[in-house]
């Protein structure tokens, strides 16, 4: 059937998970807002850690639509993409991915 796109971890504390009636494993879209628009970056897999409750943690540059060019470090100049607001939803597409090709 051809080659499907492979699902990125997105590392998420199981209670957010759990509180937004997500499960570990579940594709899911990420959804930044900014300059009144939406950026999305679509199918990521949830994978449950140990991080701070409310935050999480994705791959870059899989996820750079999420910062929007002028949203830069004060000294540096860089991209600031260590802090993007963001919500999650279930996957537009939402084929399940294949753990073996995750991990």
């Amino acid at each position: 059937s051809g080659l499907q796109p492979r699902p990125i971890p997105r590392i998420v504390h199981r209670e957010d998970l759990r509180a937004r009636g997500l499960k570990a494993g579940q594709v899911v879209d990420l959804v930044g807002s900014h300059d009144g628009g939406a950026r999305v970056a679509e199918r990521f897999i949830t994978l449950p850690f140990d991080v701070p409750r409310g935050a999480c943690a994705t791959y870059f540059p899989e996820a750079n639509v999420l910062v929007p060019l002028h949203h830069k470090a004060k000294r540096s100049h860089t991209p600031a993409s260590k802090w993007v607001p963001i919500r999650i939803r279930p996957a537009a597409d939402a084929r399940r991915a294949d753990p073996e090709r995750v991990a």
